[in-house]
């Protein structure tokens, strides 16, 4: 991915901007009200001016009021379009049904798997052997791992599409990012290197790394021909 999201976060210095998302620092002040000389502060509410555009978030009880716009990653851009309807819904949600919204995004990532592995002649079965197998074949482990602690993979499983009681806003914001990291890793990579590798080899070239490797690996104990 281009940027690097960082939600925002109750007393953080820097996050990405509500408004603009652009990542920036941010500066906070209590609230308050009353006549001169009788003011008292407003228990939980703050806001946050971004240093960027000078606009402003209101935030209540830790969760930010203020825009209402949802503070969730933007979908990757090579996210396939079958996904963004649900995607963007649980952005849009975020705020006010966190739950909702992981709900969403376990749906989301069933949809995912289900269609990488097609392009591996494999047919999906349930979230926690799709990712074991897209680990085999290069996910990175932390990736795994990562949707063990959120409930998606592992013995405590949720089925996707099911509200979990136990979810939160940084439950949802790590499935986010994950569907995120995930996308990069299994459709942008691969297409940039199979673009590299179209513009920079050519026909004579991949005619002769096919025919090397239509003979198969060379090992220590299978000499070369002369």
């Amino acid at each position: 991915m281009k940027n690097t999201y960082f939600p925002p976060e109750l007393y953080s210095k820097k996050f990405s901007c509500p408004h603009y998302e652009v990542y920036t620092t941010q500066s906070w002040s209590s609230m308050w009200y009353g006549q001169p000389g009788n003011i008292d502060e407003v228990s939980s509410m703050y806001h946050c001016m971004c240093d960027h555009c000078q606009r402003i978030s209101f935030w209540f009880q830790g969760n930010m009021i203020l825009p209402s716009l949802s503070y969730a990653p933007m979908p990757h851009e090579d996210m396939p379009n079958y996904l963004l309807d649900d995607y963007n819904e649980a952005r849009d949600i975020l705020n006010t049904s966190p739950r909702g919204a992981a709900a969403l995004l376990r749906l989301v990532l069933e949809k995912l798997l289900k269609e990488i592995l097609k392009k591996y002649d494999k047919t999906s079965q349930n979230i926690n052997s799709d990712i074991k197998f897209l680990v085999s074949e290069g996910l990175p482990l932390k990736i795994q791992k990562s949707l063990d602690i959120v409930r998606v993979v592992g013995n405590n499983a949720v089925h996707p599409g099911r509200i979990d009681l136990t979810d939160d806003s940084n439950t949802a914001l790590t499935l986010f990012k994950l569907i995120n990291i995930i996308i990069q890793n299994q459709i942008t990579e691969p297409a940039e290197i199979e673009s590299i590798y179209n513009e920079t080899i050519s026909e004579n070239q991949r005619q002769s790394i096919e025919e090397r490797d239509s003979k198969g690996i060379l090992t220590t104990d299978q000499p070369a021909e002369a």
